[in-house]
């Protein structure tokens, strides 16, 4: 494992692993992780780019936990998270059907929204637009 005077910032190609295997199907999320790992372990630290991929491979694939820890990794980590990554996590969080987990939707959501100089939108597409769920939108 690398000590910290030797972690290093990835550059854009050290992120091509991790960012295909993010945009293939949601079954590629065990691999995007398993790039991810192997990055971290080789002394890269990971940056928005590569979280911002990892955690699009987990919502694909279905992993809202997986999310929810990359999430937490990368704040505890002092990478900012950008919009995507917020509503990211609010629409997987709030799709959940948990409470905690929803509570913890609005909490972002909230946030986002007294905080932020730039649209946020949760979305809700597909079988939730078709029960009849609303969407929650906000233009900041």
């Amino acid at each position: 494992m690398a000590t910290r005077q030797q972690q290093r910032q990835c550059s854009t190609t050290e992120h091509a692993p991790t960012t295909a295997y993010s945009t293939n199907t949601g079954a590629q999320w065990e691999k995007a992780s398993e790039v991810f790992e192997q990055m971290k372990y080789q002394g890269c630290r990971p940056d928005v780019v590569t979280y911002t991929a990892l955690i699009g491979a987990y919502e694909r694939g279905g992993q809202w936990r997986s999310v929810v820890k990359t999430f937490d990794a990368m704040q505890a980590q002092g990478c900012k998270p950008d919009s995507f990554v917020h509503q990211t996590l609010v629409d997987v969080l709030w799709c959940t059907g948990v409470v905690w987990a929803q509570a913890r939707a609005l909490a972002l959501y909230n946030n986002a929204a007294r905080n932020w100089p730039y649209r946020f939108c949760v979305q809700q597409v597909g079988h939730m637009q078709a029960a009849g769920q609303e969407w929650l939108c906000l233009v900041a």
